[in-house]
């Protein structure tokens, strides 16, 4: 049917998996360990891989979920502050009622229906965890995205 056919660029999904980030005051401790340099590089790789698909220059915004650390939260600012990337990175709950043409969404799946009903061009969902409430959501959504996927209505980009 017409009226419910959506027309543009079909959604795209990174599976980061766990991206390390633990609570402010242990990321100190922690910043010099192999594990936590590990886990920085999946979350700055899987970064600049919806960057490049999004386009240079793009206006995006980046929604994560509740499920985040507050030191991934500032990971991932400081990561597009640096890259001086013309993008908006607010919390979910920060961010309801708006419109974005390009919108990221990253997280395990908090709230997610809010975040993503607000792209009108472009939505890249980046799937991760970095606690254990978070990975436990994210474990029960990779399978639902696993069969979008199958259905060819979500593709993964690697």
């Amino acid at each position: 049917h017409p009226a419910t056919e959506v027309e543009g660029v079909q959604p795209v999904i990174v599976f980061a998996g766990d991206i390390g980030g633990e609570e402010e005051e242990e990321v100190a401790d922690k910043l010099e360990t192999e594990n936590c340099e590990k886990s920085q590089d999946k979350l700055v790789a899987a970064l600049q891989q919806v960057a490049g698909w999004m386009g240079e220059g793009e206006e995006v915004t980046l929604i994560y979920d509740d499920y985040l650390s507050p030191a991934t939260a500032a990971r991932v600012s400081a990561e597009v502050r640096d890259r001086s990337w013309n993008w908006t990175v607010v919390r979910v709950d920060s961010y309801y009622g708006w419109e974005a043409d390009n919108v990221v969404w990253l997280g395990s799946g908090g709230y997610m229906l809010e975040a993503v009903s607000r792209a009108r061009v472009r939505l890249c969902l980046v799937s991760c965890w970095d606690r254990e409430e978070g990975r436990k959501r994210y474990e029960l959504l990779e399978r639902v995205y696993q069969a979008v996927i199958r259905e060819g209505l979500l593709e993964e980009i690697v």
